[in-house]
């Protein structure tokens, strides 16, 4: 009777480790501000992993960074999004943004999606941006002025349905 009931008891059984392949490579001379220092940035990441370029593109790499780094990333895998193999396409890349870069990224987004035009929108973002006599560029928002924008013309717009 004491075997049929451990038979019956739940046993744990972790998986088996599994041995990783991490390579810290260290500081690189290359600046990764642009789609073409990028593209040199995976280049010397390949070069200095001693991994020939069917190896390198084998498997998906992670590039966490800020917001400028996963723009050019994903600027850079659009421009070459026809070329013959996976090394020059970038396919092994998946970009992954900050944490705090989350907010910033929504942030254009929705500068992009909803600013409108002052002149014939007058409840859209631009119209507000102009009454509140704010200055800096739509395009290429700071942070903490256009959530403060969004936030007063939400704000604005809920009074603005209530009258």
């Amino acid at each position: 009777m004491e075997e049929s009931v451990k038979a019956m008891i739940r046993e744990d059984r972790p998986l088996p480790p599994k041995k990783t392949d991490a390579r810290p490579f260290g500081v690189f001379n290359v600046d990764e501000g642009t789609k073409k220092g990028i593209i040199q940035m995976f280049k010397a990441m390949q070069e200095r992993s001693t991994m020939t370029e069917e190896q390198w593109a084998a498997k998906v790499k992670l590039n966490e960074g800020d917001w400028l780094t996963s723009n050019n990333t994903r600027a850079a895998k659009r421009d070459r999004a026809n070329d013959i193999d996976t090394m020059e396409r970038l396919d092994y890349v998946s970009e992954l943004s900050a944490l705090w870069h989350f907010a910033l990224n929504a942030t254009h987004m929705l500068m992009r999606a909803h600013l409108g035009n002052a002149v014939l929108d007058p409840t859209g973002l631009a119209a507000h941006k102009g009454m509140l006599h704010r200055i800096w560029d739509v395009n290429k928002p700071n942070y903490a002025e256009a959530k403060s924008l969004i936030r007063h013309s939400l704000i604005a717009r809920l009074l603005h349905c209530v009258m």
